[in-house]
């Protein structure tokens, strides 16, 4: 019941992406991952094969060396299948993406042994802010996949090292796979930081509460621990591969393929950007009131 509460909740706050006119198109969303759903319908339906080339965008470009491709999402072949249209295909992405962040994000907090009051009042301004909402408005739902992911591997992985379960840990291996199948890379590197530093504590544990024990048998549970995080990332590496190494393959001929670091790091922002948005972190940009500003101090007091 209480999930069904939190998915309402979510789809209520972002209601917008349903009652908006049909011809709005919310930014890069239809543009990027509608579009290529439905070409990727066409080349299926017309061609009977999945399509590695993009035929009707000015000369042709590639999608098995583009890292945007779609070929191993699952919830683009939900749309692939089920949607003639590729902007409330793109819609449908959006809403599927958050309120699935919402209900991972409250299993999470359940695991941690969070009542389920807390749980729902914390699982709500995780998706619900202005953080979120901005990217939703601009049609750039993969920040959604990323903070759908991240919670749902750490559920797993620490299930797994709690339980010590390769079932869970293969769980979590292809949760954090799923960055690259659904094209949010720029978030894997935090989820791999938050996955290490996880791992990192319940290591300390392990030393700690069998600091007494004879070195042989110390070794043995360090290295069963070790067996079980390594599992996790062979598991990440191998499942991704199956995205990444026709993207090595194939990079020659990628529209990606010539940016440089320098030019990606003009996009870098200041860490003072990042205060001020964890400042009014609720709040849309110019709408900043008395009224807003309190409630944007109780989200984030929530949130602590």
């Amino acid at each position: 019941m209480i999930i069904l509460v939190i998915v309402s909740v979510t789809i209520f706050a972002y209601q917008f992406l349903i009652t908006a006119p049909k011809t709005t198109v919310f930014g890069d969303a239809a543009r990027f991952n509608g579009y290529v759903a439905m070409v990727m319908k066409y080349s299926i339906t017309h061609f009977g094969q999945i399509a590695l080339w993009d035929q009707f965008l000015l000369s042709g470009m590639s999608w098995i060396s583009h890292p945007s491709g779609y070929h191993f999402s699952p919830v683009a072949w939900l749309t692939i299948i089920f949607f003639n249209d590729p902007a409330w295909a793109a819609r449908f992405m959006e809403l599927f993406y958050i309120s699935l962040a919402s209900v991972a994000f409250y299993f999470l907090l359940r695991t941690l042994k969070l009542s389920r009051a807390t749980s729902f009042l914390v699982s709500i301004p995780y998706v619900v802010n202005q953080y979120a909402f901005l990217f939703g408005v601009n049609g750039w739902f993969e920040e959604f996949i990323g903070i759908m992911l991240l919670p749902l591997t750490v559920l797993f992985v620490y299930l797994g090292l709690m339980k010590k379960s390769y079932f869970y840990m293969l769980l979590g291996a292809l949760a954090m796979s799923l960055h690259f199948f659904d094209n949010t890379y720029y978030v894997f590197h935090y989820n791999a930081i938050v996955i290490l530093w996880i791992t990192a504590i319940f290591g300390l544990k392990i030393l700690w509460e069998n600091r007494k024990d004879k070195i042989p048998n110390l070794v043995k549970k360090l290295l069963s621990y070790a067996i079980l995080n390594i599992t996790f990332w062979l598991s990440v590496i191998g499942v991704s591969a199956v995205k990444l190494i026709p993207l090595l393959e194939f990079r020659s001929i990628s529209s990606r393929n010539f940016l440089s670091l320098t030019q990606a790091e003009v996009d870098v922002l200041p860490f003072s950007v990042l205060w001020d948005r964890l400042r009014n972190f609720f709040i849309t940009p110019g709408h900043t009131t008395p009224f807003t500003q309190l409630a944007n101090d109780i989200g984030i007091f929530l949130v602590f």
